[in-house]
C-alpha cells in the first residue's frame, strides 16, 4: 500500500520522490486530528527536497475532481488503533480515503 502512495503520488505532481522526501511526506500526512489530516489533504505541502530546494506537493485536487487518480481495491486490511479490513476501498492518488463495507440485500 505504502509503494503505492509514493508512485501515485508521484504521478499526480508529475515528479519523483527520494526515500528520504517520501518519509517526510508520509510524516506530515500523519499528524493530526481526522478534522486537521482533512485539511492537509486540500492544501498543499511544502518541503525541502534533497537538492535543498523548496517543492510543493498536492495530494488531492477538489477544484477538478478528474485531475485526481482513483483506484478500487477490495479486502484492504488497515492496522491502527485496531485492525479493520474493508470490502472495497477507493484510493484516490494512492490514498485510502473512501471505505465501503458491503452487505448481504435479503428480501
Amino acid at each position: 500500500m505504502i509503494s503505492n502512495v509514493k508512485i501515485q503520488l508521484e504521478k499526480f505532481n508529475n515528479c519523483t520522490f527520494s526515500e528520504k522526501e517520501f518519509e517526510t511526506i508520509l510524516n506530515h500526512l500523519e499528524k493530526g486530528n481526522v478534522f486537521e489530516k482533512a485539511k492537509t489533504l486540500r492544501g498543499r505541502f511544502q518541503f525541502v527536497n534533497d537538492n535543498g530546494e523548496p517543492t510543493y506537493i498536492r495530494f488531492f485536487n477538489s477544484e477538478n475532481y478528474k485531475d485526481n487518480l482513483f483506484q478500487v481495491t477490495n479486502q484492504i486490511t488497515q492496522e491502527g488503533t485496531y485492525k479493520n479490513r474493508y470490502d472495497v476501498t477507493l484510493l484516490v492518488n494512492g490514498l485510502p480515503l473512501v471505505q465501503i463495507e458491503q452487505g448481504k440485500l435479503i428480501l
